[in-house]
């Protein structure tokens, strides 16, 4: 990221609270667990995750075409321990897709589906999505990998030549002259 992309490093992350979870709702709603509307599975009080202020709304209200990804649905940010979204919150919702892929593939070692790995399939899937709409759209985008790294941190660096092979795609393709990318 530094030497091909002239990436910066940002030092000094601060963390809000524990698990992934609280780390997105601090990023994505700029508030934390504890003051946002209950959600947490097995309360009766809880909520869903819909009505909450979540940073992909206000790109919507701009015109913006939007996309949540997430590659492990067994342990999602968002249903993991508190009760998910009852309607597609983005305009793209890749968790469908992968609950599907999940009931026909489960078994298969290393996460392979059809003619590549779940990971593969997520990257093609950001760039179709990143690509195919004309250049004068804009785009936002959340793509969460975590399947391979949240049980294991020794199986994480499975990601890396795949997600490398993305990012220079997109730099290749132009998409990130107009970006701003985090990683």
């Amino acid at each position: 990221l530094t030497e091909e992309l002239e990436a910066v490093v940002l030092q000094g992350h601060n963390i809000v609270g524990d698990a992934t979870m609280r780390q997105l709702l601090a990023i994505l709603t700029g508030k934390r667990e504890e003051e946002l509307p209950p959600a947490r599975k097995g309360f009766s009080d809880g909520v869903q995750l819909d009505g909450f202020p979540f940073v992909w709304k206000d790109f919507v209200e701009q015109g913006f075409v939007t996309l949540y990804g997430e590659d492990d649905v067994g342990t999602g940010a968002f249903q993991f321990r508190l009760k998910g979204f009852k309607r597609q919150p983005t305009d793209h919702y890749m968790r469908p897709f992968f609950q599907q892929a999940e009931q026909e593939y489960r078994h298969h070692p290393y996460h392979c589906f059809w003619n590549g790995t779940q990971h593969s399939l997520f990257w093609d899937y950001h760039h179709q999505f990143l690509t195919r709409y004309p250049p004068d759209v804009r785009k936002f985008s959340l793509m969460l990998n975590s399947l391979l790294s949240h049980e294991n941190l020794h199986t994480a660096a499975l990601l890396d030549p795949g997600f490398k092979e993305h990012i220079l795609t997109l730099k290749e393709s132009g998409v990130l002259n107009s970006s701003l990318l985090i990683v």
